[in-house]
């Protein structure tokens, strides 16, 4: 059978990226602004894509600090950026144990565009986060890249996710929470970012997570087995960003997620959650 391409022109993968492989400490710190709960300036990512992107790499990880971020990544020049992936959830660690995490999204960025990333924390004074960005324009593509992302579940005013609670039963699944009740858009992947609500000090523990749509008390499970694990020691979550998952979410639909975990401290079983949703 014939080795043919799927896309004019054969296979073409391109990279641009904002990565240093001369240093350990490869992606670009992206400070806040010194003030709990506020963006900070934003650092450049990459100055100009010279082709068109189709897919984006996003690498992020919060620095040893103990602090909550919520980052933006960002298109057009300096001065006039427009955020393109608003307030991306990244937990709390006191070591990098489990810490770098990263995503891939079909997202479509036009030849020529500057793209940046600012990032605010949960608590005062300037706390460092790194991000990484590759940009790829890559011949093997769904149907139609992505060009929106709505977040559903961060809220700036507290550099927090929405709380979920897993209940006082172990190894049951908690109510479902509401992350919105319709959908401005429809939803064809979906990103899931967990922390620890401001957790400091955890118990070991495991939980699965689930994403539902549909009515209150008659949801379906559209993303199951999300499987995540908080450690003490570090204060670290593992797998704390999962996806992008393939969906295909009507606009005005209602989305909510629920979780289980194997404790019952009225504390540590309870998650923080925002969910990256793009068509």
């Amino acid at each position: 059978m014939g080795d043919w391409t799927t896309r004019e022109g054969g296979q073409k993968n391109k990279l641009a990226t904002n990565t240093d492989f001369s240093t350990t400490s490869a992606y670009k710190t992206v400070a806040t602004s010194g003030t709990a709960h506020t963006k900070g300036a934003y650092v450049e990512m990459i100055d100009a894509v010279d082709h068109a992107i189709s897919l984006l790499v996003l690498h992020l990880s919060s620095s040893f600090s103990l602090t909550e971020f919520l980052v933006d990544i960002s298109v057009g020049a300096g001065g006039s950026e427009v955020v393109v992936i608003p307030n991306i959830l990244v937990p709390a660690y006191s070591t990098f144990i489990g810490n770098i995490q990263a995503f891939v999204v079909p997202f479509s960025v036009p030849s020529g565009t500057r793209i940046s990333a600012r990032a605010q924390g949960d608590n005062a004074g300037t706390k460092n986060c790194r991000v990484g960005v590759n940009a790829i324009s890559c011949g093997f593509l769904p149907a139609g890249p992505l060009n929106r992302c709505v977040n559903y579940g961060s809220v700036p005013a507290t550099t927090r996710g929405k709380p979920i609670d897993a209940d006082g039963v172990a190894n049951t699944m908690g109510a479902y929470v509401e992350m919105t009740g319709s959908a401005v858009n429809r939803v064809r992947q979906i990103v899931a970012c967990w922390t620890m609500n401001g957790n400091s000090n955890p118990s070991n523990a495991y939980f699965i997570g689930e994403i539902g749509i549909g009515t209150g008390g008659s949801e379906r499970v559209v993303v199951p087995g999300m499987w995540m694990r908080t450690v003490g020691v570090g204060s670290n979550l593992t797998n704390w960003l999962q996806g992008p998952f393939p969906v295909d979410i009507a606009k005005a639909e209602r989305i909510a997620v629920r979780v289980q975990t194997d404790i019952t401290d009225a504390t540590d079983r309870v998650l923080g959650c925002a969910l990256l949703c793009f068509d």
